[in-house]
C-alpha cells in the first residue's frame, strides 16, 4: 500500500483489520476444500469453501479503493510503478498458461480480459507519475473499473425474469403440467443437471433438493446396474432420450418404459416401474446392518412395494401387514423445506417418502411429533397407524435455529452498546462545555 502522510486517524488499523480478516477467510476457504470428506454431498462440498468467500469479494474492493486513494494522493515515483509489476505479468502467465492447456474458449477469454484491464489499470497509475493530476487519475482508474464489469456481464441481467433467459419448449411445458414431485431423469438426453429445476421441474441428477447426502450416494452406487429391484424406490416417473446422443434406448424394454411423447426432438418415456414420490408399504424389515440391508435388496425376488427395510430399530409397532394394498397417499405440497401428504390406509404402515433422509428434517403426525428413520437406507420414512391421517416433513436443522438466535442476541446487544456509547457521549460533550460567567455591573 502507498504510504500517506495525511492519512486519517485509525485508517491503518480498519486496513490491517480488513487485510487480516480477508487472509483468514481465504486460508480458511483452502483448508475447507483440502480437508473435506469425500463423503460429503455435492452442494455440500461446495459450500464449504464458498461460505468463505463472500468476505473476499467485498474486502478485496475495498483495499483496493484505499490504496488507489492514497496512491493519487501524492506524486509518486517510478520505481513504486514495480509494485504494479507483478499483476499485468501474472495476469499474462494465466493467460498463457490457459492457452497451452487448451481451456475452453470461455476461461481463455475471461483470463485475457482479465489481463488487459490489468494492463489498462497500471496504464492509468503510470500516466499519474506522468502527469501529476490525482482527479483524473481516480477517474480514469474508475473508467477502467466500469468498462470491466461492463465486459464481464455483458448480456447478463440479474433482474429479467426466468422466460427471458431460459424460453419455454414443448418438452418443459409438458413436464410442468405433470403433477407436484413428479421426478425426471435427463442425463440420457444430453440436458445437464440443474437446468430443468429452473422450470420448477425436479432432475433425477442430484435428487432433486440441491445435495446428495452420503447415504443417498452409497444408494446410487450399489443399485447402479440395470434392472435392480430397487430401482422404482427413486420415483423417477419420467425419462428423457436423446436417439442422437444415446444408442441405448428405453423402447428396448416394452414392458418397463411406455413411450409418452416426442417433444423438440426429445423422447419422454414414462417408468412403469417407478413407485410414486410417497407411497405406503405393509411390512417393515429390520437388518442388523448396512451390507446386509443392501444384499436383501439385491435379491431377484425382491419387491420394494411389498416390504421395506431399515437398518434403523424404530420405537414404533413395525407393520406386518400381509396384503399388498394398504391403502393410499397423496402428496398436497412439496417445496424445498415442506412435504405435506395426506394418507388413508387400513391398517398400519410404513409412509415412504422418495426423499433424501439427512438431519435436519422433522415429521408430524396429524400435528403431533412423529418418528422419522431412514428406510431404503437413504429414504425417508414414518409409521402411521390405520386410518386418515395428515404426515407433514418440515426441514428445520438445530444450526439455523442457534444461528438466528445468535443472529438476533448479537443485533439486541449491539443497539444495546451504540445507546449506551451515543448516551456516554452525549454526556461527556456536555461536560466538556464551558460554562457561562454572569456579568456583574461594576
Amino acid at each position: 500500500f502507498a504510504r500517506s502522510e495525511n492519512r486519517p486517524r485509525g485508517e491503518r488499523a480498519r486496513v490491517a483489520a480488513l487485510a487480516i480478516a480477508l487472509m483468514l477467510c481465504v486460508a480458511a476457504a483452502a483448508i475447507a476444500r483440502l480437508t473435506r470428506p469425500a463423503s460429503e454431498g455435492f452442494a455440500v462440498q461446495w459450500m464449504g469453501e464458498r461460505a468463505w468467500l463472500p468476505f473476499p469479494l467485498f474486502a478485496l474492493p475495498m483495499l483496493a479503493a484505499i490504496a488507489v486513494d492514497r496512491w493519487v494522493g501524492a506524486r509518486r515515483t517510478w520505481r513504486a510503478l514495480l509494485w504494479l509489476a507483478p499483476v499485468p505479468v501474472g495476469a499474462a502467465v494465466a493467460a498463457t498458461v490457459a492457452h497451452l492447456a487448451h481451456a475452453p474458449g470461455p476461461v481463455q477469454y475471461g483470463v485475457l480480459t482479465a489481463a488487459a484491464f490489468a494492463g489498462l489499470a497500471g496504464l492509468a497509475l503510470a500516466l499519474h507519475r506522468v502527469w501529476h493530476k490525482p482527479r483524473i487519475a481516480a477517474a480514469l482508474c474508475t473508467a477502467v473499473l466500469l468498462a470491466d464489469l461492463a465486459v464481464a456481464g455483458h448480456g447478463v441481467h440479474a433482474c429479467s425474469p426466468r422466460k427471458h433467459l431460459f424460453f419455454d419448449t414443448d418438452l418443459t411445458r409438458f413436464l410442468a403440467e405433470q403433477p407436484p414431485g413428479t421426478r425426471v431423469s435427463a442425463a440420457p438426453a444430453g440436458i445437464p443437471a440443474g437446468l430443468l429445476p429452473v422450470y420448477g421441474i425436479e432432475q433425477s441428477e442430484g435428487v432433486g433438493e440441491g445435495f446428495c447426502p452420503r447415504p443417498m450416494q452409497e444408494f446410487c452406487e450399489r443399485i447402479a446396474g440395470a434392472g435392480h429391484p430397487a430401482q422404482p424406490v427413486c420415483a423417477v416417473q419420467y425419462r428423457l432420450h436423446d436417439p442422437a446422443r444415446a444408442p441405448d434406448s428405453p423402447a428396448d424394454q416394452p414392458g418397463r418404459f411406455l413411450l409418452t411423447g416426442t417433444f423438440d426432438g426429445v423422447e419422454v418415456y414414462a417408468d412403469l416401474d417407478a413407485l410414486p414420490r410417497a407411497f405406503l408399504v405393509g411390512r417393515l424389515a429390520i437388518e442388523p446392518d448396512v451390507d446386509s440391508l443392501f444384499a436383501r435388496m439385491s435379491a431377484p425376488d425382491y419387491d420394494p412395494k411389498r416390504l421395506a427395510v431399515t437398518s434403523h430399530v424404530p420405537s414404533n409397532v413395525v407393520p406386518e401387514a400381509l396384503s399388498v394394498e394398504v391403502g393410499r397417499a397423496v402428496m398436497q405440497t412439496h417445496t424445498a423445506t415442506r412435504v405435506d401428504v395426506d394418507v388413508d390406509c387400513a391398517e398400519s404402515a410404513v409412509l415412504v417418502l422418495a426423499d433424501a433422509y439427512c438431519p435436519g428434517w422433522h415429521a408430524r403426525l396429524d400435528g403431533a411429533p412423529a418418528e422419522l428413520f431412514p428406510v431404503y437406507h437413504a429414504f425417508r420414512g414414518v409409521i402411521v397407524p390405520a386410518g386418515r391421517h395428515r404426515v407433514q416433513f418440515r426441514y428445520a436443522p438445530r444450526a439455523f435455529t442457534a444461528g438466528r438466535c445468535i443472529a438476533f442476541t448479537t443485533l439486541a446487544l449491539s443497539l444495546i452498546a451504540s445507546l449506551a456509547a451515543l448516551s456516554w457521549d452525549i454526556k461527556r460533550k456536555r461536560r466538556r462545555r464551558p460554562r457561562s460567567i454572569p456579568l456583574y455591573p461594576l
